[in-house]
């Protein structure tokens, strides 16, 4: 009888236990049932997330691929170019020997300003006051020295007219038109202009260099040039120059370069543009207000020659906007 009991026990135990695993798949096939159910239905749910974030990711993904594309095609034109055409970096240009002496004096005048000078005494040249022509006769090197003290400027900016912008020589000559119209904005008007008030009668001006002169742009600015003028404000404003622009900074959300974050956001209007045509764009910006906002010599170098003021930019009131084009 007990063994009997034990089999009877043993069975019923076998049922009890098929009967909840019977439970068990049945509660396992209706959670699958369900959950098939609403992926099939869409929605807020959470396989619907998923596949909405992986497609946003997937198109991420194609821009990135047409942008590495772009920048592979862009770097092999710029070594094809690169053993025919020098950098626009390129080391600065050596100045001959007289001009070299104007730049180490226009330095000094810039470390140390005007009223440190003394100028109660004419200025000695250090250069001969004549060069010997091959007729044996001889010609003044300095006539501006000479000039009288009835002599319009007016006249001198337009004797100068056809010398080179990238010429050293017609910055010597060059003087700011007169305008009623200037006010207290800073950045508007040029300091070499400012700072240049020489007495013609007993001393001779030293020849600034190009990277001194800045354009004279419209005072008060125009509405659509407001953004430029702050940029160049802030760029102005830094304990140390702006750095040279870098594709990491291009390509970065969020550069740590306040200029490339600037230049970024007077750009955003153009974020539909052709990668190649929007880095072009943010190059030339950057490079003009780089230079504008330091006034260094290897800055004015960096731009492209097309880029540099001309003489009627340096002379004539004009929206900044003029500066972005070629000459």
């Amino acid at each position: 009888m007990s063994s009997l009991s034990r089999k009877e026990r043993k069975r019923v135990a076998d049922r009890i236990a098929q009967r909840e695993h019977r439970k068990r798949q049945k509660r396992y096939v209706e959670d699958l049932e369900s959950q098939l159910t609403l992926a099939r239905e869409g929605g807020q749910s959470e396989m619907a997330a998923i596949l909405a974030e992986n497609r946003s990711l997937r198109r991420e993904v194609a821009q990135l691929r047409d942008i590495c594309s772009s920048m592979e095609i862009l770097m092999a034109k710029v070594k094809a170019i690169t053993p025919t055409t020098p950098t626009i970096l390129a080391a600065e240009p050596e100045l001959e020997p007289e001009l070299e002496a104007e730049d180490q004096f226009a330095a000094s005048i810039d470390m140390n300003g005007l009223s440190d000078m003394d100028v109660s005494q004419p200025a000695k040249h250090q250069f001969p006051e004549t060069i010997d022509l091959p007729n044996g006769s001889t010609r003044d090197i300095y006539p501006l020295d000479h000039a009288g003290t009835n002599e319009n400027l007016h006249e001198l900016n337009h004797s100068c007219a056809d010398l080179s912008h990238d010429s050293l020589a017609w910055s010597s000559v060059l003087q700011p038109i007169p305008d009623s119209t200037a006010d207290s904005y800073t950045r508007f008007s040029s300091p070499s202009f400012s700072n240049a008030t020489y007495d013609f009668m007993g001393m001779s001006a030293p020849s600034p260099l190009p990277h001194k002169f800045m354009p004279l742009n419209t005072s008060p600015p125009l509405s659509s040039d407001l953004l430029i003028h702050w940029i160049l404000d802030r760029a102005a404003t830094q304990p140390n120059p702006p750095r040279a622009p870098t594709l990491d900074d291009f390509f970065s959300e969020n550069p740590n370069n306040r200029l490339a974050r600037d230049v970024k956001v007077l750009l955003e209007p153009m974020r539909g543009k052709n990668t190649n045509s929007l880095l072009a764009l943010y190059w030339i910006i950057y490079l003009l207000i780089k230079w504008e906002s330091s006034q260094e010599y290897g800055s004015y170098y960096a731009l492209p020659i097309w880029l540099r003021p001309t003489q009627m930019q340096l002379t004539i009131r004009h929206p900044i906007a003029l500066d972005l084009m070629p000459w």
